[in-house]
Parts: structure tokens; sequence; C-alpha cells
């Protein structure tokens, strides 16, 4: 597997470009990918996609606040892609004062996810080959209904705007709560492999052992 980190929009939102280095297509020679968080800068992403030569198979989305999805519409149509949402951030999704895009940048977004997954959900993509197995895991806190992808096999989780380096998410926006967000990151995220690297919504990356001490 391979990753790239593309720093995007108004709140440096990291956005992740994974994709599958092992299944290159023997007619096309592009490789099987997937989207996390494209926040915004649709343009600088379809750039990445191509010179790297990487076909693109879904969205996955963490959260629906406007940092994590404002390049989502374009980059839908542009390849005509699937999107991946929580079970419960539906409504988050489509409620621009929900979603915070009204009151940070006066352009209201509103739009629904084609798949929405639940906790402990194996989330293969593309279904009929798959080039990627996400465990999903319900992780409310920073958000009613946000989750992590974990990639077991390659020991990586991307956790969004749930668990940053040293830190974690605010809890102050519609549908948040502290008390939950401390449990989904000791119950859902401490319990993953030390090992595991975190990519996160914004910021460095950074591992399960590093954060513990905040939490256990």
């Amino acid at each position: 597997m391979k990753l790239k980190i593309l720093t995007v929009g108004l709140m440096a939102t990291d956005c992740y470009i994974l994709w599958n280095d092992e299944k290159k297509d023997p007619e096309t020679g592009r490789f099987p990918g997937i989207v996390v968080d494209p926040g915004d800068d649709a343009s600088a992403i379809a750039a990445f996609l191509s010179q790297a030569m990487i076909d693109p198979a879904a969205i996955l989305l963490t959260h629906g606040h406007f940092d994590h999805i404002g390049a989502v519409e374009e980059l839908k149509k542009r390849y005509d892609l699937p999107v991946v949402a929580g079970i419960h951030e539906a409504e988050v999704l489509l409620n621009s004062a929900w979603n915070l895009s009204s009151m940070f940048t006066g352009n209201r977004i509103s739009m629904t996810a084609d798949r929405l997954v639940s906790d402990g959900e194996l989330l293969q993509i593309p279904a009929e080959d798959p080039a990627f197995s996400f465990t999903v895991l319900e992780t409310p806190g920073h958000t009613i209904g946000g989750v992590c992808y974990y990639l077991a096999d390659c020991g990586i989780l991307f956790s969004g705007d749930t668990l940053f380096e040293g830190s974690y998410g605010r809890t102050d926006f519609p549908t948040g709560s502290g008390s939950a967000l401390f449990m989904s990151i000791r119950e859902k995220l401490m319990t993953l492999p030390e090992d595991t690297q975190v990519f996160p919504g914004h910021g460095a990356s950074t591992t399960i052992l590093n954060e513990k001490p905040l939490f256990i």
C-alpha cells in the first residue's frame, strides 16, 4: 500500500489518498485507490490521482464537517464514485448548520452518502475484487455519526477528528459530546494494536502507543 497526504482548504485538513500498488491493472497500468476526507481543492486531488496513475474506487468520510467534504461533489461527479459515511452521520451531511458549512464558508453544503456503514462492518472496496478491506469503527463524540476506518492488514487507522497527535476533536459543535468522544477513544481506538499508525484529520500522524497515556 502507498499513501499520499494532501493538506487542503481553510482548516488545513489532511486528505488521504491510499492506493494498492500490488493490484496494477495489466491493461491500463493504473492502480485502485480510495480518497479519505476530500475537504477542498478537488483539482489538486484529481491532479495527484492522474499523476500517480490511480483509479479511485470510493470516497470515505470520517464525518460530515465542511472541511472534510468540500470537494466530495466534484470528485464524485468526475469519477462516478460512491461516497461512504457512518450510518448516524446522514443528517450532519444534509444539514448545513450541523456540518458548519453555512457558519464558516457561507456556502451551504448538503449531501447524501451512497453507502452508510455501521460499527464492526467490513468495508471491501471494490466489492467485486477487493483491493482494500477496512473495519468500520463507530466513534461518536466529535459528531454523532463519526467513524474511523481501520486497515488491519497494514496497521493503519484513519481517525478523522476523533483522535489527533497528543489531542482529540472538539465537542462543542452541533451533535458533539465530550463523554461520548472519550468513551469512543478508550473503547474503540485504545484497544487496537499499539503499533497502529494513526492518520488524523489535521496535523501529524501518530501511533496508538503514543496516545495511550492520555486515555489509559
